[in-house]
C-alpha cells in the first residue's frame, strides 16, 4: 500500500466532509454497504416509531428544504434563487462543485415566524 502525505488541515471544512464521504463510499464499494453506527440506527428506529404513531406529523421534504433555503438566502448564505440543486443520489463516484460559504452561527439565521 502506498502512503501519501496529505495535510487535510489545509482543506476547508466542506472539502474535508466531502473527502470523508468519498472515503466511506470507496470502502462501501469494496466491501458492500457499511451498516450505520449504533447511535444512528437507534435514532432512525426512534423516528420510525414516531412516524408509525402519528403518520400525519412532519412536513414533506420539499417544504422543509424551501424553508431552509429561504432562511439561508435571507442571511446572505445562499443565492435568492437556488433552482439549480445538486442531485442527492448516493453513488460511489461523484462530481461535486464546492462553493465557499461564510461561517454562520445559529443565532445569525433569521427567526421563522410561527
Amino acid at each position: 500500500m502506498r502512503t501519501t502525505d496529505l495535510d487535510v488541515s489545509k482543506l476547508s471544512v466542506a472539502a474535508r466532509i466531502q473527502l470523508a464521504e468519498d472515503l466511506r463510499d470507496s470502502v462501501a464499494a469494496d466491501t458492500g454497504d457499511l451498516p450505520p453506527a449504533e447511535a444512528l440506527r437507534a435514532e432512525l428506529e426512534s423516528r420510525l416509531a414516531d412516524l408509525e404513531r402519528d403518520p400525519g406529523a412532519g412536513e414533506p421534504w420539499d417544504v422543509v428544504r424551501a424553508r431552509i433555503e429561504k432562511r439561508l438566502a435571507q442571511a446572505g448564505l445562499l443565492p435568492a434563487s437556488s433552482s439549480a440543486r445538486p442531485s442527492r443520489s448516493r453513488t460511489t463516484t461523484r462530481s461535486v462543485t464546492m462553493r465557499k460559504l461564510k461561517p454562520v452561527t445559529p443565532g445569525e439565521l433569521p427567526r421563522e415566524e410561527p
